[in-house]
């Protein structure tokens, strides 16, 4: 929500266009500034699977999509904010997509299933949160059926897996490749 994974990203490539997508006013205006020393593009918008808008949970400089099992919120700490598909920013850009970071507190799948064309056409690398084993198995309902997933464990590495989630992973983070990618990304991971 304030650019880190997005310098890292073009420390990595800076040849490569880079967009860091935030709905929340407070976090945007933190990552537009360090979008413009970094030189990745900030877009204000949530990223989902609709196009138009959705309620967003706002908490000072974090936030998340408003989900249906979170109990009361305030009108304070719900606002209404434009939301985009990736397969729709994507096309309207005129972009090809290589990889994409998610962590959008438990709303991983929403994100994509707005992203389908995207998944098929470019089959990009994702790097993506997983907060609950409910949440994993809804994204690997999501993924194509070429994917392959590592947990990524800090101390030991990649560690492979067959289903996605949390249960026996002390870590939140996960690395989807599509198979036909797998060794080459592997092989520059290990270096």
């Amino acid at each position: 929500h304030v650019g880190e994974f997005s310098v890292l990203a073009w420390v990595a490539n800076s040849e490569s266009p880079i967009f860091a997508f935030e709905p929340n006013p407070e976090s945007f205006e933190i990552l537009l500034r360090a979008g413009k020393e970094n030189r990745f593009v900030p877009v204000s918008v949530a990223v989902s699977d609709t196009d138009g808008e959705v309620a967003f949970h706002c908490a000072a400089v974090t936030g998340h999509l408003a989900r249906e099992n979170q109990g009361t919120l305030t009108s304070e700490e719900v606002e209404t904010v434009e939301s985009v598909r990736l397969d729709t920013w994507a096309r309207e850009a005129n972009v090809r997509v290589g990889l994409v970071k998610i962590d959008v507190e438990k709303a991983e799948p929403r994100v994509l299933r707005g992203m389908q064309t995207l998944l098929r056409d470019d089959s990009p690398i994702i790097v993506c949160e997983v907060l609950s084993d409910t949440v994993g198995k809804q994204i690997q309902e999501c993924l194509p059926a070429d994917y392959i997933y590592f947990a990524i464990d800090e101390n030991r590495g990649l560690q492979p897996s067959d289903t996605i989630g949390r249960n026996g992973w002390r870590h939140l983070n996960w690395l989807f490749l599509p198979k036909q990618m797998s060794e080459r990304v592997l092989s520059l991971l290990v270096k």
